[in-house]
């Protein structure tokens, strides 16, 4: 390694090296890494007679522990405030049979003779409809961007959706028959009806009890025409 004289060589950080501050003329120079008494190392950029004062670090394990730890927060944060921003939302509110039959009115005197949805199901079978209707006949269905059975297709239309809330508004005069429970403070039913066209939006009926439920929200609604 070269030398000009005045302690100068050209350094390198290197394994067991003390890391410095160095002090000349009162002015507080670059970093210094001179070789531990225990080690060899490859000396660092000294000048006669300075002055030389320790810096204390952490140790590269406990910078890269913090560091990872600091990770995970902000991991964990970032979480939190998406699921805040997205994946919260209030439930539907409590359905009423008034509610109920006001939306089918305004379904009835309003629905389109053409329409597609997109129907997102909660749950233990969750997953996304696809559903087109020309002239008030299903012609679509598909569940996931797969075509599902042509004889369940009555069943996603808006009519069919209504005919399910029907039934569970039903089943609420004899629960235990319908619902496997006697006590009908165990039963929730709520419900968001489109304000123009009245089709349930978003729906859910869950037994407390149990824990069945069924729930979905329409996301998106395409008349045509």
């Amino acid at each position: 390694m070269g030398n000009d004289g005045m302690g100068n060589g050209e350094g390198r950080v290197g394994s067991g090296c003390t890391e410095y501050n160095s002090t000349r003329y009162g002015v507080l120079s670059t970093w210094y890494w001179v070789p531990s008494p225990d080690t060899t190392c490859r000396r660092g950029v000294l000048w006669m007679n300075d002055e030389f004062e320790p810096i204390r670090r952490p140790p590269r394990r406990l910078r890269r522990i913090a560091i990872s730890i600091g990770c995970i927060v902000l991991g964990i944060v970032g979480g939190l405030v998406v699921f805040g921003l997205i994946g919260f939302r209030r439930p539907p509110p409590a359905m009423s049979a008034a509610d109920f039959e006001a939306a089918v009115a305004r379904w009835e005197a309003h629905r389109p003779a053409d329409y597609e949805m997109d129907v997102k199901v909660l749950g233990r079978q969750s997953g996304m409809m696809h559903v087109v209707v020309k002239n008030h006949a299903p012609v679509s269905v598909r569940r996931g961007g797969a075509p599902v059975a042509e004889h369940t297709w009555e069943y996603w239309t808006v009519e069919g959706l209504f005919e399910i809330i029907r039934t569970d508004l039903e089943g609420m005069d004899q629960p235990e028959r319908a619902f496997g429970t006697p006590d009908v403070s165990q039963l929730v039913q709520q419900a968001e009806f489109d304000a123009e066209l009245g089709y349930p939006r978003r729906y859910r009926r869950a037994v407390l009890t149990t824990g069945d439920a069924i729930e979905w929200e329409i996301t998106e609604f395409k008349r045509e025409g």
